[in-house]
């Protein structure tokens, strides 16, 4: 997969966004199904999430951005780091933010005839 992944990439992205369908992102070619997901993971400035959370229970943003068990809730995060005002101060002032564009991505597609990979 890496070595089609090399080649279709950049010719995907000179060349195969104009093949798409309106609305479309990606497409199925030769048992693949290859295009761009939405960027935007959630990125912060602590080396372990536990850190991350221990900081957003201190800045008592805990209810906010964190689920039951403690973890990041980077849904809730990303949404708050896109909107405005003091709570995405807070949480940028701690080192988040969300990354931008779109990532390339390739995966096997099932068909019938084919010999699935071992597991």
């Amino acid at each position: 997969m890496d070595q089609i992944s090399g080649k279709l990439e950049p010719w995907f992205g000179t060349s195969g966004r104009a093949l798409l369908p309106k609305g479309r992102k990606s497409m199925q070619l030769g048992g693949c199904e290859f295009g761009e997901r939405a960027g935007g993971k959630l990125e912060h400035g602590f080396d372990k999430d536990a850190k991350a959370v221990d900081a957003l229970q201190q800045a008592k943003l805990g209810r906010l951005t964190l689920s039951v068990s403690y973890s990041l809730d980077k849904a809730a995060l990303k949404k708050l780091l896109q909107g405005k005002g003091k709570t995405k101060a807070a949480l940028t002032e701690l080192g988040f933010k969300v990354g931008s564009g779109d990532q390339f991505f390739i995966k096997r597609m099932e068909q019938g005839g084919t010999i699935a990979p071992a597991s």
